[in-house]
């Protein structure tokens, strides 16, 4: 019933450009930027999310980078162009691809794992060692339990690090990948039950069925 517009791509599939700017759940009907309205059976929340920002002092020196967004992977390439040095944290596949993306660069690149090895929820010793000698080999040197306490900085962007056992690295670079939080500027005000996300069963529904 609601005006659409879109183009269509399938005899069940409409493809519409345009951004959900608020949502009327009790109406089913979802408010566009453009001023329309379109009206759903079905709502399909797929909000994203965005890199947590680091917690440590200096984490919003210039040269602290994440990747979460086309941007910021243009920025890590463009970053990357100058400097000589990066240091990564995070314990996750974004991290891993923050460093070799880096390395392959040409950076010297410092990997930093709060743990004893890598990924010890997925993989036993012998497996994460395999992952580990391939991250050497690529060039990358691992540090284990270990994590930054402070950014340093000269003149606002990054200089160094200095880390919990006290050593320091120079470095132009820092890569946090240390997690994501759910985008949820859109749905926080609606009636359904939320913790840090929006809490669902096993079908995917939230406390409203048609969400």
């Amino acid at each position: 019933g609601a005006p659409w517009n879109g183009e269509r791509v399938h005899d069940r599939f409409e493809l519409l450009y345009d951004t959900v700017t608020g949502l009327d759940v009790h109406n089913q009907m979802a408010h566009l930027q453009s001023g329309k309205t379109v009206a759903y059976d079905v709502l399909l929340l797929a909000t994203g999310a965005r890199a947590t920002p680091p917690a440590f002092p200096g984490g919003n020196l210039d040269g602290v980078l994440t990747l979460d967004t086309l941007d910021n992977a243009k920025k890590i390439m463009q970053y990357g162009r100058k400097a000589k040095t990066a240091v990564v944290i995070g314990g996750g596949i974004t991290a891993m691809e923050m460093a070799e993306g880096l390395r392959h660069q040409g950076l010297r690149t410092h990997f930093l794992q709060r743990g004893s090895r890598m990924w010890p929820r997925l993989f036993d010793e012998n497996e994460s060692s395999i992952i580990e000698h391939q991250i050497r080999h690529e060039g990358i040197h691992l540090h284990f339990n270990e994590e930054i306490v402070e950014a340093v900085g000269k003149d606002g962007r990054v200089a160094g690090v200095r880390l919990q056992s006290g050593k320091e690295i120079k470095c132009e670079i820092i890569g946090a990948a240390i997690g994501v939080k759910p985008n949820m500027q859109l749905i926080k005000e609606l009636p359904i039950q939320q913790k840090q996300g929006v809490l669902v069963n096993d079908y995917l529904q939230s406390s409203l069925p048609t969400v």
